[in-house]
């Protein structure tokens, strides 16, 4: 459907923008800088996703049934609502985070990075949600647009346009701040208007309590979720120079390929599985499950083998051909592999209502990567916390795995 290729071209398209606009930086501003301009995109991500409050997720789901039960009302009364939630929440973490840095931090580009990243907080957390309520109108163009194709492709023309070219780690981080802020006020009037019409006319209606209910139980996956997949660069920032630290982030940013694979094939999947799982057809619900992790395993070998012909020499390219990025991102993809060979087990738990199971496996995991990086970190440098990230990953794909045959009676294994 014209929906899904919209989705799937724009987010394809966004990967290849964001890992040009990294390769690039990486080579305009060197290893040191780039490190510190990883440590702000973690920050401005993982805080943006806890400034939406679960609504990035639940958004979809009272819209939808918004929409179904034809309630104009309650709907309005949503928009509302959720629309603020990024802003109150995103002002509360950043002023806190600000004030933290200030306090504790010594003056340079790091806290310069931390400080920046606390004033994009809200705004990320806006854009973010603002796409997540797009999609749940059925509206794909302003879904997938803004934060994932003009946002590193106006980043990537402002880093050679003489006028706003960065000098620097912070200098760039203020102005993908300024670009996302106006991309931030642009979508949400875009979707003030494109639901004028689904609530014309009706009184606004609250139903605070059901609302910030489940988004906060959604709150904790999503948040989990990010955190996995940035918390390792921030910690690191505490224990390593910054020119290692840059050249683990680029070899982290290639070996992360293969969870973009992963999550694209396993969201067009889970659906199905869903339903398999709903009717009660266990043969059906084996083989769609059996297909995803086949589908996801095979392009996870491709990937694999693409980065460790290729990698040398983008490495190169980046000017950290003498440096560790190309270990990193090798030890890195050991972890995605297993990841890939068991890809359906957390979304199979969390589409056949074992969400908490899933919860729990993804939480485990984020303490066990937070306690072995900061200790192995301060003694191995960043080399071990790539096993320590590439071990937990897989870790916590064959677990989950187990989880699903033990509740769901099901094998998550390509084979």
């Amino acid at each position: 459907p014209p929906g899904a290729m919209i989705s799937f071209v724009g987010l394809y398209a966004g990967v290849v923008l964001n890992y040009l606009l990294n390769l690039l930086l990486a080579r305009e501003l060197g290893a040191a800088e780039y490190g510190l301009i990883a440590v702000g995109l973690s920050l401005m991500n993982l805080l943006g996703t806890a400034s939406q409050f679960g609504f990035s997720q639940g958004s979809a789901r009272f819209i939808g049934a918004s929409l179904a039960r034809e309630e104009r009302g309650e709907l309005r009364g949503l928009l509302r609502t959720i629309q603020w939630v990024p802003l109150a929440f995103g002002g509360l973490i950043a002023f806190l985070l600000a004030g933290g840095a200030r306090a504790v931090m010594d003056p340079g580009g790091m806290r310069e990075v931390v400080l920046v990243s606390a004033l994009a907080v809200p705004v990320f957390g806006s854009l973010m949600l603002s796409q997540n309520i797009a999609r749940a109108f059925g509206h794909m163009l302003v879904a997938t647009l803004p934060m994932f194709v003009l946002l590193p492709g106006l980043a990537l023309a402002g880093l050679y346009l003489e006028a706003t070219a960065p000098a620097d780690g912070p200098a760039f981080l203020r102005l993908y701040l300024g670009i996302a802020l106006g991309l931030a006020i642009a979508t949400g009037a875009a979707i003030n208007l494109l639901a004028a019409r689904q609530v014309a006319g009706a009184a606004a209606r609250y139903r605070f309590r059901e609302w910030f209910g489940v988004a906060r139980t959604m709150l904790a996956t999503a948040f989990a979720q990010q955190y996995l997949r940035r918390i390792d660069v921030i910690l690191l920032a505490g224990f390593v120079r910054p020119e290692i630290l840059g050249m683990y982030s680029l070899g982290a940013r290639f070996a992360q390929v293969l969870a973009v694979a992963r999550f694209s094939v396993n969201r067009f999947w889970m659906p199905r599985v869903a339903r398999r799982y709903a009717a009660a057809d266990e043969a059906g619900l084996q083989s769609e499950i059996t297909t995803a992790a086949r589908a996801v395993f095979a392009s996870t070998i491709v990937a694999t083998i693409g980065l460790l012909l290729l990698g040398p020499y983008l490495i190169e390219f980046a000017g950290f051909g003498e440096g560790i990025a190309f270990q990193a991102m090798t030890i890195l993809l050991i972890g995605q592999l297993v990841a890939g060979y068991y890809s359906p087990s957390v979304q199979t738990l969390q589409m056949c209502g074992h969400e908490r199971s899933a919860n729990r496996l993804v939480l485990v995991a984020a303490a066990l990567v937070t306690v072995a990086v900061a200790l192995l970190s301060a003694v191995g440098g960043a080399l071990a916390a790539a096993v320590v990230v590439a071990a937990v990953t897989g870790l916590q794909f064959w677990l989950a795995s187990r989880r699903s045959r033990e509740l769901v009676g099901v094998n998550t294994g390509a084979w």
